[in-house]
Parts: structure tokens; sequence; C-alpha cells
């Protein structure tokens, strides 16, 4: 991946009066640049303090999603739909691998899931499309970001290449 222009797309989700999911704003966050290369971009963030373990480690039995409070950061790589799905794991050789994953998707609407937290996530290859509520959709291309606040959503990939997606997951309450 080339360095990315000191500007970044930020699409943020959010809640219409109806509670469903929708797209808050739409956005290109420009950064600040140092000289010499260094530039940083802001792209999500709250003044609130968060506790650490004091030891560094991470906790061997953890769900997937956060709870409230927690906090989770991956990469992640949703392949073409044209991608064979040979070898595919079972649900439960999935949940294994990811505890508490499956729990979060609706049985009769594959792929739509709903989680409680705030999902900062960067699209590093490829390209993906966020579907909301009443089949609203959002393409992301490289170099996009997306932040969902426990919005209601399922991901397609429609392109050619896998897509390559960075996320922090930050566990949140719901009123």
């Amino acid at each position: 991946m080339q360095k990315p222009e000191n500007k970044i797309r930020r699409v943020v989700t959010g809640h219409s009066e109806e509670g469903k999911s929708v797209i808050i704003s739409d956005s290109i966050i420009e950064g600040i640049s140092l000289g010499g290369g260094k530039d940083f971009i802001q792209l999500w963030g709250k003044d609130s303090i968060t506790v650490h373990p004091d030891n560094g480690l991470m906790e061997e039995k953890m769900d997937w999603f956060p709870e409230a409070g927690g906090h989770r950061f991956f990469v992640w790589v949703v392949p073409p739909k044209t991608t064979n799905s040979d070898g595919q794991k079972s649900k439960a050789e999935i949940d294994a691998l990811l505890p508490g994953f499956l729990g979060h998707f609706e049985q009769d609407n594959p792929g739509m899931h709903t989680t409680n937290s705030v999902d900062c996530t960067y699209l590093i290859s490829g390209s993906i499309i966020l579907e909301l509520d009443d089949n609203k959709e959002v393409e992301l291309n490289e170099g996009d970001s997306i932040v969902q606040n426990g919005t209601r959503h399922r991901w397609h990939n429609r392109g050619e290449i896998p897509a390559v997606l960075i996320t922090t997951c930050i566990g949140s309450e719901r009123k």
C-alpha cells in the first residue's frame, strides 16, 4: 500500500429518530503535516479514561466483540463474492475460533448483525460495501474509514480482490 494522502474519508453511522441505522456524516478529514513525511490524521476520539490491565497481557477467554468498557483491535479480510467457499469452516469451528462472534448475527438475515460497540475501521486495500437498515449502502475504497456507532449492518465485497480492513471496537452501552 502506498502512503495515503494527508486526508482520509470518514463515514460515521448513527440512528434516525425511528431508531434506524443511518449515515450521519461522510466527510474528508484533513490531517496535520509536521514535515519530513510525518503526518497525523485524527479520525475519531473521546476524552474518557480507560483502565488498562497493569500486566499488559490480553485476557485469554474473551468473546470476539467487547463488553461495555472493553475494546478490540483487529485486521480482517473479506474475500470477493466470487471466491470459492470450499473449505469454509462450520459454525462450530467458527464459534471455537471466534468465541461469541456468531451470537451477534441475525439467524434469518445472513450477515446482518449488531454489536454494542463503537467500531473504527480503516480500509487498507480493496473495496467493500457497508449495508445499513432499509438496504442503505455506502461504498468504501482503499484509504477510506468508517466509524459505526452500534448500528445494525452487514458487509459485501463486490470487488475482484480481498478487502483488508483494520478495526478498533470499543464496547459501549445502549440507552
